[in-house]
């Protein structure tokens, strides 16, 4: 079966006042993840601090992650691909 094959990583959405309902997202994304925990994969981006307020200074995008969290975010992918032996290690 094919499908048993995918694997999907989702990453939870900020708690920015942009987003009203954050919790129920995150909480149906990680609910998601938990139905089959071989093949989904759940980051909770409040747990490891990512943050979306603090750049650029005096006008955030509160929209999106700020530069140092996405680079967070990005290794927090790779650790899930590494742990979740998703790619072979070299």
């Amino acid at each position: 079966n094919t499908e048993d094959n995918i694997k999907f990583i989702d990453a939870g959405i900020s708690q920015s006042p942009v987003w009203a309902n954050y919790q129920i997202i995150n909480n149906a994304k990680k609910a998601n993840a938990e139905l089959d925990s071989d093949n989904r994969y759940y980051i909770d981006t409040i747990l490891e601090g990512l943050t979306y307020d603090l750049e650029p200074t005096g006008n955030p995008d509160l929209c999106h992650y700020d530069s140092a969290s996405m680079i967070k975010l990005g290794r927090l992918f790779a650790q899930t691909l590494i742990e979740g032996a998703i790619i072979e290690q070299a």
